[in-house]
């Protein structure tokens, strides 16, 4: 779908409609920059097929972390990151931070998600696997 948007969006900039001759003919001008918008518009979404392939990756490195028990109570924020990547999304709470770790093919409504929580001072405190039904205060 996206594809389909940015190939119709890609094309409209290369060339655009001058004006009809005749019942089958169709002249098309072309748009200054058109070639340049499509290159963009390609490595745009080049570029938006990897972060989704970073996210994927972080959720399962995190999701082998918290099923092996690697992932430990007072390990630091930054300590997490460095190890699992860094997550799709950090809420700020009063206790502190939940951070969100998902599949990129997931929306935030579904089960497939993990939330870390750490302390004002950026220490793990807890998780919760929503895809285990599993929380575990650390």
């Amino acid at each position: 779908m996206i594809f389909a948007v940015i190939l119709i969006m890609g094309s409209a900039a290369l060339s655009s409609y001058a004006e009809t001759k005749g019942k089958d003919k169709v002249k098309y001008k072309r748009v200054k920059g058109g070639l340049k918008n499509m290159i963009e518009i390609s490595e745009s979404r080049d570029y938006m097929v990897r972060e989704l392939n970073i996210e994927t990756e972080n959720y399962l490195k995190i999701k082998k972390g918290v099923d092996s028990e690697k992932l430990v109570k007072g390990e630091t924020s930054e300590e997490v990151r460095k190890k699992y990547g860094a997550p799709v999304i950090k809420l700020e709470e009063k206790e502190g931070q939940r951070w969100v770790y998902k599949p990129a093919a997931e929306s935030f409504s579904t089960k497939d998600k993990i939330y870390l929580v750490f302390d004002n001072d950026g220490k793990l405190i807890s998780r919760e696997d929503l895809s285990e039904n599993e929380h575990q205060d650390l």
